[in-house]
């Protein structure tokens, strides 16, 4: 019994030599802070609560981090008896400042999103151009409120707008508000080539982008979508940077005007085919004329695929001698 209770002893001193220990002030290699100032306990790892938010250094501005040398740590921890802590080796003390920042791209969205509202238009067709750089706000991290319009002037004739903009925390406890002036420009997407396309040659999906240009710059058959580009051919050559239109573009020819194609006639579930030549050139969908090789009779026929023209019932006209 009596060496049981000696190692039990024994345990009991060892955990709270352990810790002991651990509750020894440490120095942070690294800290947050969120005031004007850095205080003990920012530095400090166990500092007592009764000295620890005793202001030491002046803190970095908002969103921004400084370091501090240790040595300098060590003198201003003197006073307090503090100056022969455990260091661990660092050298120096990294003392971050956190914020919230409020860039370009926040205040444009707060500004697009009134304009839209007020306008009844969808606000990515709305693009801004600010009079001056718009402030880079950072503010404290208790300032959470969402950045608002607070009051704006839209002039359509001249396409200028000023607005008023404010963020706030949830408790309205710091505000902080600012106006920016510019102009409004409506968008619209475009097809831009991102290479030259010689005349007759097809266009390939790695040939275009897709870009946002002022409405009033974009033609009225300026093609918008990718899908109505892709496969297409060159009317004419293009130049790399050039928007596209409807009209430089066509499909590929896949008739030519007096080859011999096939007719297919399709009428109540029956397929006829027969020789016929083409009247024009054409692509997939085109609606094009081909006579009849044996009737001679001229018919009107949609381009179904290469060398292939079919016909509906109801087109005028009847396949003479037309093989099943």
């Amino acid at each position: 019994m009596k060496r049981f209770l000696i190692a039990a002893l024994a345990q009991l001193a060892l955990v709270a030599g352990t810790a002991q220990a651990f509750a020894e002030p440490t120095l942070r290699a690294e800290t947050r802070v969120h005031r004007d100032v850095v205080t003990l306990g920012d530095l400090v790892e166990g500092a007592d609560p009764k000295i620890a938010a005793l202001p030491l250094f002046g803190a970095p501005r908002l969103g921004e981090s400084g370091t501090i040398q240790t040595s300098r740590v060590l003198t201003a921890l003197r006073p307090f008896g503090l100056d022969e802590i455990e260091l661990n080796g660092i050298t120096q003390v990294v003392v971050v400042r956190p914020a919230r920042r409020i860039g370009a791209a926040e205040v444009e969205a707060a500004v697009q999103a009134a304009l839209s509202a007020r306008l009844g238009r969808d606000a990515s067709n709305l693009s801004l151009v600010f009079d001056g750089p718009i402030p880079a706000l950072a503010l404290p991290l208790s300032v959470d409120g969402p950045l608002k319009v607070e009051d704006m002037v839209h002039d359509p004739r001249a396409r200028r707008v000023s607005a008023n903009l404010a963020v706030a925390a949830a408790d309205g406890s710091q505000r902080r508000a600012f106006r920016i002036v510019g102009a409004v420009v409506e968008t619209a997407p475009v097809a831009v080539l991102s290479r030259a396309i010689g005349r007759g040659e097809t266009v390939e999906a790695r040939d275009i982008t897709i870009e946002r240009r002022p409405r009033d710059m974009v033609p009225a058959d300026g093609i918008a979508d990718l899908k109505d580009a892709v496969g297409q051919v060159a009317r004419r050559a293009l130049g790399a940077g050039g928007l596209v239109r409807a009209a430089d573009l066509a499909k590929p020819e896949v008739v030519q005007r007096g080859e011999v194609v096939t007719i297919v006639y399709e009428a109540g579930g029956i397929v006829i085919t027969t020789r016929g030549k083409a009247g024009e050139a054409g692509g997939v969908g085109d609606t094009i004329p081909v006579q009849n090789i044996q009737s001679k009779r001229m018919l009107q026929g949609t381009i179904s695929g290469p060398g292939r023209i079919s016909i509906t019932a109801g087109t005028p006209g009847p396949l003479a001698s037309a093989t099943r």
